[in-house]
């Protein structure tokens, strides 16, 4: 019988810090613990090594660790290289050495680079090429694949950056410092801002408590609140955008759409697919919108899968000893 290959998953959001046991591809075992990012990245992670060790009793039982960061990653050199006011210590962390105390390899990576690899190494993009992800939830995250590689650029922010393409001439001020920038105009952060200047326009009351978060809107949503409704229609609008904007950058043959907002699936999937083919330039066809089967899993997976490549786990014997 041949060993497994069991892996450490760790999704560090700004939120929330999903933890997996991942077996080949398969998530054995599952926690999600609230994010402390002003803790910094470090002592975060020291505190995941603690509760990882005493829930599953597996620090030196692994074949390695995977982390996934939302911010700017160099997987090469495994270093945090930008990161937009969370984990202030990310940066000069020495990821190299908190891993050699656990005497475990490691990879890093941005989390919607993460995320892809999860979908096209076993998900709903399997075999895929040429794929574009969009993650929207409390940010916008996005990456890219083009003939079969992950798009990196010069400095790594090829492909990740979708959030900050421009997609208006005005809305909130971006984490990034600009503005009209697709995040600040369609994620969640941007909810409340967003609420009570379309309430302006509109003449609809604007709820108790203003919208924090996909899951109320949705909600509201399906009790018929015409705020709400008025609300996702116009966060369509913006999603269409933005996606349309993806698929003329990088000309995919599959979209995957995932993050918080599949929660309200039901309330705008449909019309939202519409909207994006009415947007896009296609002359070869239409792209095909995928959403992934288990969401949550897409990162986790994903980074088992890039520490099996990283280590040359399914590689013939001459191949990796090359």
């Amino acid at each position: 019988m041949s060993t497994p290959f069991r892996t450490v998953a760790v999704d560090l959001g700004g939120t929330s810090t999903k933890l997996a046991l991942v077996e080949d591809g398969v998530v054995r075992e599952f926690r999600q613990v609230p994010a402390q990012p002003s803790r910094g990245l470090l002592d975060c992670l020291d505190s995941l090594a603690t509760l990882v060790d005493e829930r599953w009793g597996t620090v030196g039982q692994v074949s390695g660790w995977g982390i996934s960061f939302p911010g700017i990653v160099d997987p090469f050199r495994k270093k945090v290289l930008a990161t937009a006011g969370k984990y202030p210590d990310a940066t000069e962390a020495d990821l190299a050495a908190w891993a050699q105390r656990l005497g475990l390899p490691f990879v890093v990576e941005n989390d919607a680079n993460a995320a892809l690899a999860g979908e096209v190494s076993g998900g709903c993009a399997r075999g895929e090429t040429d794929v574009v992800l969009c993650i929207l939830g409390t940010g916008i995250g996005t990456a890219v694949r083009m003939g079969g590689k992950v798009l990196r650029g010069a400095h790594f922010q090829a492909g990740v950056l979708g959030g900050h393409f421009k997609t208006g001439a005005n809305g909130s001020r971006c984490s990034c410092g600009g503005l009209g920038c697709w995040e600040a105009r369609a994620s969640t952060w941007a909810l409340p801002a967003l609420a009570g200047d379309l309430g302006q326009t509109s003449g609809f009351p604007l709820p108790p408590a203003p919208w924090t978060g996909f899951q109320a809107l949705f909600d509201d949503h399906r009790r018929g609140d015409p705020l709400a409704r008025s609300l996702v229609r116009a966060l369509e609008d913006e999603w269409a955008r933005g996606m349309a904007t993806l698929v003329h950058a990088y000309d995919p043959s599959t979209v995957i759409l995932t993050g918080g907002v599949l929660g309200g699936r039901d309330c705008f999937f449909d019309s939202l697919g519409d909207k994006i083919l009415r947007s896009v330039w296609t002359p070869w066809g239409t792209p095909e919108i995928r959403v992934p089967d288990d969401p949550r899993a897409s990162v986790l997976l994903g980074l088992n899968s890039l520490l099996k490549e990283a280590l040359g786990w399914e590689l013939p014997r001459t191949a990796a000893a090359r």
